[in-house]
């Protein structure tokens, strides 16, 4: 009878424990499935403009096209330091988006990116958030 019960106690600890398991790995799937809709890291030949690399101008017209800038950024510890090359706004005119990979109608939306500046300036914005009103317009977030 001892034998009997130390195996159904056995048999019972191996279930759990894969239970346990099973929990956890579908715990931590949930936690860290999130989606990375756009991930840019201006992986383009140095002085080519962004609107020949798949971004859109939405205005300036191509007045002063923000072009690519040889040699990425770096900051200790961000995990897209040094990879790829940078974009290059260094005056007014075009301006230009990049579509997410999917439409997005719900959540949350993070952004991260790293940002070199030389001098103080007077221009009104380098980065926005926004929506697509249409197939062609885009709807901004500054």
């Amino acid at each position: 009878m001892a034998n009997y019960i130390n195996q159904n106690n056995f048999n019972l600890f191996i279930i759990m424990k894969q239970l346990y398991t099973l929990v956890f790995l579908f715990s931590f799937t949930i936690a860290f499935s999130q989606s990375n809709y756009v991930a840019e890291n201006f992986d383009y030949t140095a002085a080519q403009v962004l609107t020949d690399n798949g971004w859109t101008a939405h205005s300036g017209g191509t007045t002063n096209p923000v072009s690519v800038s040889d040699g990425g950024l770096t900051w200790t510890g961000y995990i897209g330091s040094g990879v790829g090359n940078a974009a290059l706004v260094t005056n007014t005119g075009q301006d230009v988006n990049k579509r997410f990979g999917a439409d997005i109608s719900s959540g949350t939306v993070y952004a991260s990116f790293l940002m070199k500046v030389n001098a103080k300036t007077s221009l009104g914005y380098f980065f926005h958030l926004g929506y697509y009103s249409n197939t062609t317009t885009p709807v901004l977030m500054r």
